[in-house]
């Protein structure tokens, strides 16, 4: 639909379970809105003109995962959540993010971030990442390097067409199991690049035209199992 607002009467609705208003031209949502709507489940605006939220957004207890995906004016999110919100995940995709959102730093375990207008993350930015994180999507955004990143939980990680020329230190991601890093200018797998990474299964290295060397010590060596 064309539409370019919310009527603040919607909020009268306080039983509703799910929205969907995406591919519409609405440029505010009404914190009114927020603080009517407890009992949301799913929240879903994509391809929108939202370019600010209400501080309210994320008092809303019921929603784990925002997708505002496709908001292309988009860069900033409230910094703080409601007591006892169940936020387990943040889609921004598309979006003008030039910086990973503070929001990210309290508890979730899934942040995409792909195709922003990020250019560098810190050691501290991804340090400070909620210590509950298992997915990280930072595709698309030209950061060049990804720093040595510390943390217990996160077990996918997505750096596709980031303009890396070398893959990243690992060796402090003990439950990584994923990592995509397609589309890059990585030229050589090292030794012991994924040796801390012992529950590691997937690698993706495709499009990478200037690889043209994979240590056998790499890391992958199969233990050996008593049966």
């Amino acid at each position: 639909s064309k539409l370019n607002k919310l009527p603040v009467q919607l909020a009268n609705l306080e039983n509703l379970r799910d929205v969907e208003i995406s591919g519409n031209e609405i440029s505010e949502f009404p914190a009114e809105l927020a603080k009517k709507w407890q009992k949301l489940i799913t929240l879903r605006m994509n391809d929108t003109k939202l370019s600010t939220l209400p501080v309210e957004i994320f008092s809303m207890k019921n929603i784990s995962t925002f997708d505002f995906r496709g908001n292309k004016n988009l860069s900033s999110l409230p910094e703080t959540r409601g007591e006892k919100t169940h936020l387990g995940g943040l889609f921004l995709d598309g979006c003008a993010f030039t910086a990973i959102p503070k929001i990210a730093q309290t508890r979730m375990r899934t942040l995409t971030l792909a195709d922003n207008k990020i250019t560098s993350v810190s050691k501290e930015e991804l340090d400070n990442l909620s210590d509950q994180l298992l997915t990280l999507n930072l595709d698309g955004n030209q950061i060049n390097s990804f720093p040595k990143m510390e943390s217990e939980s996160l077990n996918e990680l997505s750096l596709n067409n980031c303009g890396l020329t070398a893959i990243p230190d690992l060796s402090a991601l003990p439950a990584l199991c994923v990592l995509s890093a397609g589309h890059n200018q990585i030229s050589q797998v090292q030794d012991n690049t994924f040796s801390y990474n012992e529950k590691f299964a997937i690698l993706n290295l495709s499009d990478n035209a200037s690889l043209v060397s994979f240590s056998n010590k790499a890391g992958f060596a199969l233990k050996e199992q008593t049966i």
